[in-house]
């Protein structure tokens, strides 16, 4: 749980499913999750995400864990991103398809959905499709 004086939270929820949270992360989820509804309880504004993996997280799984969101409030922000390959990980990337079909699946439930997806061209210059990457000189 944070600090008594955290106003606002993004939590990452990497699995509703506690057997493959503990298979990607090595532990339960039930902590991540009823700590979640805690601080939405405590008047904390609490927004979520999580990370579609192709054929492991999945749009079953991000059904599982946006109605687990919306029994809480369906109108917490909720962000998805399509998985990045990283070296030594078994998972295949992402597609655009497959993130915005999840992305037409969590509506169902919350209200406030958004999502990401680099693809290898848009990864390259990531400036050119998002102004959060462009540098900007303040002094």
């Amino acid at each position: 749980m944070p600090q008594t004086n955290i106003d606002a939270i993004s939590v990452s929820i990497k699995a509703c499913t506690d057997r493959i949270h503990i298979d990607y992360t090595g532990l339960s989820n039930h902590e991540v999750l009823r700590n979640f509804e805690r601080m939405y309880e405590r008047k904390i504004k609490v927004e979520a995400s999580s990370v579609l993996i192709p054929q492991y997280i999945d749009c079953d799984e991000i059904e599982r864990i946006t109605k687990l969101i919306a029994d809480i409030d369906p109108t917490i922000p909720y962000h998805m991103v399509g998985y990045v390959p990283v070296p030594n990980a078994p998972w295949r990337r992402a597609e655009p398809e497959e993130v915005v079909c999840a992305a037409h699946i969590a509506s169902k439930y919350l209200s406030n959905v958004t999502f990401s997806c680099l693809t290898p061209e848009t990864r390259r210059d990531l400036r050119a499709v998002d102004s959060r990457f462009k540098s900007t000189v303040v002094a």
